[in-house]
């Protein structure tokens, strides 16, 4: 029974001896000389890294580990066989990955957004631009110079907090911007009273001259009829006087009259033909027409002006300005933006500059209201680069958070807390994941 279970136990031995020669048998034999080529990586630490490792490009498996050596200056030469077939990008990003049971692997992650012509490492090539993995002390110390850097920040912004200037000078623009909002709208309302009165007016003459129309074809018909009464007058009239004498003058007197009252009745004419001409009178409706449309036009443009500043006074415009020291940089920054909220709308506009300067930035973004309250998503263009980011205030605290320029990817983290109703101490960590600055300012919101 014992021989039997033994005998066994050799087998199974045997067979998972061969399948490991057999293993790393394949292995040199898809990593020898005429099927692969040799890299050099220098690292200033490899964190236990040995001959006989994997390496990994974008995690798959290209080579191994093929030996190392300690350099005079304490980092260390990685010697890599490469198989023939994987190319590796020059700006490709070399890495030591520590494994959740503590096993190792060198990481090569291909560069992203890489445009022709490409360059590839050639063998006997060294990579000198390599990472090496962050050991617990070094996390220490760099926590330790966060630290010393946060109270530097603090020791400086209690110097700055006394200063009021730059909160009236906002105060002031913001009074401005009210006043001539006040000024357009009363400058509507003047131009809409002028359009009434006069439409008024003009309505008023042209009924005028329709009265004197009138007035103008009764006295012509009137005229017609003296002229007839006038000539049955000088027929009786010889009729009745025999006076030679008085005939002649009283012929002379009507025929006087008579050529007076034709003077008349050809202004009488004239007039008329004036007043009943075609073309006059289409020239007056037309003039009628175009003065009516004027005045309308003129009514709705002062009509469709005091709907937009209607609109402008709906309209919230909400400025802030943030002054801010970053430690790692020893520079201060000085940021103002303002978002425009439209009338009943869970969006807003955001435009302003980072770095008030010569080296001022532009953020240009839209924003849009999230799923919590006071919770704001943002996109578009973030310190002339483009970026995303949120806004959340929870009572008395304010978070934000900022993205920017996918091509270097910039994690801007802060928050603050209000020291009045408009006023936030804020703490940051600028280039979060990259630089690690510590920040701290002041943000005066509106």
């Amino acid at each position: 029974m014992f021989t039997h279970y033994f005998k066994v136990g050799a087998g199974v031995l045997a067979a998972a001896a061969i399948l490991i020669i057999g293993y790393n048998r394949v292995q040199e034999m898809r990593l020898d000389n005429d099927n692969s080529y040799t890299l050099k990586a220098v690292f200033a630490n490899v964190q236990g890294l040995g001959a006989g490792n994997a390496v990994w490009l974008s995690g798959i498996s290209i080579g191994k580990v093929e030996s190392m050596e300690l350099m005079d200056n304490g980092d260390v030469m990685l010697n890599l066989r490469i198989e023939k077939k994987y190319k590796i990008h020059k700006t490709s990003s070399f890495t030591i990955k520590v494994g959740f049971l503590e096993d190792k692997v060198l990481n090569i992650e291909a560069p992203s957004n890489v445009t022709p012509p490409y360059a590839y490492f050639k063998d006997g090539d060294i990579v000198s631009e390599t990472k090496s993995p962050a050991t617990v002390p070094d996390i220490i110390d760099k926590a330790n110079t966060a630290l010393a850097e946060m109270n530097l920040i603090l020791a400086k912004t209690r110097v700055m907090m006394e200063s009021e200037r730059l909160q009236n000078d906002i105060f002031a623009t913001t009074e401005n911007v009210r006043m001539i909002t006040e000024e357009a709208l009363k400058f509507t309302i003047a131009l809409r009273q002028t359009g009434d009165t006069g439409s008024g007016k003009v309505v008023d003459t042209l009924e005028n001259a329709r009265i004197i129309t009138e007035n103008l074809k009764a006295t012509s018909l009137k005229i017609d009829t003296l002229i007839t009464d006038v000539d049955r007058v000088v027929l009786h009239t010889e009729d009745i006087v025999g006076d030679e004498l008085f005939k002649s003058e009283i012929k002379q007197t009507v025929y006087t009259l008579k050529k007076s009252l034709e003077h008349v009745e050809e202004s009488t004419r004239a007039i008329r033909d004036l007043v009943t001409d075609t073309e006059i009178n289409q020239d007056i409706r037309e003039t009628i027409k175009t003065t009516r449309a004027t005045m309308e036009n003129a009514d709705k443009a002062a009509s469709s002006f005091t709907k937009m500043i209607r609109a402008i006074n709906a309209t919230e415009f909400k400025p802030d300005f943030g002054l801010r020291y970053e430690g790692r940089k020893d520079k201060y920054f000085a940021d103002m933006n303002v978002r425009v909220f439209p009338p009943n709308s869970e969006v807003f506009y955001l435009f302003g500059f980072d770095d008030l300067g010569e080296n001022s930035t532009t953020n240009l973004q839209f924003g849009v209201k999230g799923f919590k309250p006071d919770m704001w998503y943002k996109f578009g263009v973030k310190s002339g680069k483009l970026g995303g980011g949120f806004e959340y205030q929870k009572n008395k605290t304010y978070y934000v958070g900022e993205i920017s320029d996918p091509n270097d990817l910039q994690l801007n983290l802060r928050a603050g807390r209000a020291i009045n109703d408009n006023l936030y101490y804020m703490l940051g960590w600028e280039s979060f994941m990259k630089d690690n600055s510590a920040s701290f300012g002041l943000l005066q919101r509106y």
